[in-house]
């Protein structure tokens, strides 16, 4: 006696043909799918760096509140004898010279003079310090759209420690001399936005020579965010700017293109005055 299956009891395998069409649907869809998907992480990422500039000027602005509606100090605010230790740099505490530490002692920014607006300094020497600041505050430094394989001058990404600088200018400027709006005349045409005050650098001047968190002279802002740097005005509110580059295949550093220098708004005295020099505490005023 023979036993027949019936052909509804019968596996029925894929073909090589059907295995290519199915494959071949699934890359269509992923290549549909991932520039929307990519195009959404990089909103993320925009809202993040705006939020982080916000905090940190929020931090600048209660700064100013305690110490008689001056902004923080600069890299030029460095240790000296009898110095105020509130007036040091915003960023690290130190100035220029923080990198030639060893990693276990580097300072930014937990023993900048805003962090304690943002969160407890870690503590701070051999061992723990810099692991405690990347396991908290570290993000609100840090741009999520930059990335880097390593610190102090690696590479052209992140030094994945800070992201942001602050014009030179601004190193212990009272608030209310901050005027409304900064200007730049460049290639013919005139460019006047709110005026920065900490903005997105581009990382290759961060990984250069010195590693601090001053944006002046050749210092140029980012093209991470839709080829233009968001940064963050004297309210505290963030906005985005495209500084005008002279090649189409932007590179920075490459030379010939406005730098933070370039960069003018009135001073006290009434003059049109570079933002982004390097002023010690207090010069603003005094322009």
């Amino acid at each position: 006696m023979s036993i027949h299956r019936s052909r509804s009891g019968q596996r029925k395998a894929f073909t090589l043909v059907e295995l290519l069409v199915v494959i071949g649907i699934i890359a269509l869809l992923v290549a549909i799918l991932l520039p929307a998907l990519q195009a959404a992480k990089e909103r993320a990422n925009a809202i993040k760096c705006q939020t982080n500039l916000r905090q940190l000027m929020t931090a600048f602005m209660m700064f100013a509140q305690d110490h008689k509606n001056c902004l923080p100090g600069n890299k030029h605010d460095q240790p000296a004898a009898g110095k105020d230790p509130d007036k040091l740099d915003w960023l690290t505490g130190y100035g220029v010279n923080w990198q030639g530490q060893p990693k276990t002692l580097w300072k930014p920014p937990y023993t900048g003079t805003i962090y304690k607006y943002l969160a407890k300094p870690p503590v701070t020497g051999t061992g723990s310090g810099l692991a405690a600041y990347e396991a908290s505050t570290a993000n609100l430094y840090k741009c999520p759209s930059i990335t880097g394989t390593g610190r102090y001058g690696i590479g052209a990404g992140s030094n994945e420690i800070f992201d942001y600088g602050v014009f030179g200018s601004w190193a212990g400027a009272k608030l209310n001399h901050v005027k409304q709006d900064a200007r730049l005349t460049w290639g013919g045409k005139t460019y006047i936005i709110p005026t920065p005050i900490i903005v997105q650098e581009d990382a290759a001047w961060f990984n250069k020579d010195n590693i601090e968190g001053g944006h002046s002279y050749p210092d140029q802002m980012a093209w991470v965010h839709h080829k233009g740097a968001y940064f963050a005005t004297r309210d505290a509110s963030v906005h985005w700017f495209q500084e005008p580059r002279s090649k189409p295949s932007y590179k920075a550093g490459q030379g010939g293109d406005p730098g933070a220098d370039q960069w003018f708004s009135q001073a006290p005295s009434g003059k049109q005055v570079s933002i982004g020099e390097d002023f010690k505490w207090g010069d603003w005023d005094k322009r």
